[in-house]
């Protein structure tokens, strides 16, 4: 089978690169409707923890993806991923809470611990030390706490989902239990030394449905973890697979992979951040895969870091060793097509696309360039004399990747060079089609 990659169409403009912060019109997240039209939601603002909960911008194609025009507000409340019961799911984030940072302790350091001291928990209402943490690039200190050990309501241990009951009426907001040993919240203190940021839980991934109709989350820890199994801090991201087999009202702990650092096998190894943002397609054989990215800039500094791969044929419960899947790969995408052929999108810097026909998905043709990963900055308004990463990239490169048919499917990214109708280069939201035959 052959892969064809269509002509590119504009699903919105934004301010140019020059003009605008990391963030602002990037992570386009694509959704089909029941009556056929197509929605594209945008990130809009800043890429960081306050922003969680900021409103997103959406566009509607009538025509399969070949035009898009502006749409309001409310068409977020058709969006969403059919779940064998007819209802239909949209996963969102919740605004994080902001704490003064007095009121939030710090980890004890080795020269304040015995080996007596514990896990310490709430008292009086009060946040409890973190049972770990770590720096960022820029200073910030991030802390892990154990669920339990929180005061009382100061959040849900659970995910916020809006649903549409037989996807008719307006989606109600429920909180998806989570049966999740040693969960944890985290979050930052902030550069000015006055707020603490915890982050509200929420998934990261996208719904996923298996042959045998359960739902399936891929979420990951950012910056350090807890071992779901025995509560060991670990210093990095790690994935995680979720499952529920009530209509999506509850997901249980599967299983997770930890990156395992060999500079042997990948000289890149100890800049990586963890394994974080997978994704997972079940394949035609009964296995599942996974992909998963290793790059976290925040944490080990550089933009590009190699995706990995690993497979499952015990429903995921446990997982092969993870082996790299390509020399890049940020916000990887997984996409079964019922013509039997798996496509996987992916990139930074470029955007690449693949295909495996192997029922078990072991093995992939070589990737499709849809964007250069060469130096692009010189397409930009104003070229620099050495280009920063971003600039280099000229994209955020981080795609959605949805079916249309048994043979077709939607990608979008980010051009932070494409010309608008003045010649003037400016960040846009494109798709393109990607046909099987």
């Amino acid at each position: 089978m052959k892969i064809t990659v269509g002509k590119e169409s504009v699903v919105c403009r934004g301010p140019a690169m020059e003009e605008t912060h990391w963030g602002i019109y990037q992570f386009p997240l694509l959704y089909r409707l029941r009556d056929g039209r197509l929605v594209a939601q945008v990130h809009v603002n800043y890429d960081m923890a306050t922003s969680y909960g900021l409103p997103k911008k959406y566009y509607v194609s009538e025509d399969g993806g070949r035009t898009w025009h502006d749409a309001p507000d409310s068409v977020r409340d058709l969006c969403g991923t059919r779940l064998p019961s007819g209802d239909e799911l949209f996963l969102d984030e919740e605004k994080a809470l902001i704490l003064k940072a007095e009121d939030v302790p710090k980890e004890k350091i080795t020269v304040d611990t015995l080996p007596k001291d514990g896990i310490e928990y709430s008292v009086d209402g009060k946040i409890p030390r973190p049972v770990g943490g770590m720096f960022d690039i820029f200073g910030q200190r991030h802390s892990l706490f154990l669920y339990d050990t929180l005061p009382a309501g100061i959040c849900e241990k659970g995910f916020p989902v809006y649903r549409r009951k037989q996807g008719r009426g307006k989606p109600q907001r429920e909180t998806a239990a989570l049966d999740w040993p040693n969960f944890t919240v985290s979050g930052y203190r902030t550069l000015d030394g006055k707020s603490f940021v915890m982050t509200r839980p929420f998934c990261y991934g996208r719904i996923r449905i298996a042959p045998d109709e359960s739902v399936w989350l891929t979420h990951y820890s950012n910056y350090c973890a807890a071992n779901p199994v025995n509560g060991a801090f670990i210093g990095h991201s790690i994935a995680i697979y979720l499952r529920s087999t009530d209509n999506a009202h509850t997901f249980r702990y599967m299983s997770h992979l930890e990156f395992v650092k060999n500079s042997d096998e990948n000289p890149m190894a100890y800049l990586s951040g963890g394994f974080c943002e997978p994704d997972i397609a079940f394949q035609p054989d009964g296995s599942m895969i996974t992909l998963l990215r290793t790059t976290n800039v925040c944490d080990s500094g550089p933009e590009w870091n190699p995706s990995y791969f690993a497979r499952s044929e015990d429903g995921g419960r446990t997982w092969s060793r993870p082996v790299i899947f390509d020399s890049i790969g940020v916000l990887p995408k997984l996409v079964a097509l019922r013509c039997g052929v798996t496509l996987a999108a992916y990139g930074r810097p470029g955007i690449y696309v693949r295909k495996s026909e192997d029922p078990a998905g072991i093995i992939w043709d070589d990737p499709i360039e849809v964007m250069p990963g060469s130096d692009r900055s010189g397409l930009s308004n104003h070229p620099p004399v050495r280009p920063n990463f971003h600039q280099y990239a000229g994209s955020c490169c981080n795609v959605d990747l949805i079916p249309l048919s048994d043979c077709e499917a939607l990608l979008a990214y980010s051009d932070f060079y494409y010309p608008d109708e003045t010649g003037f280069k400016r960040k846009t939201i494109l798709v393109r089609h990607i046909t099987v035959s």
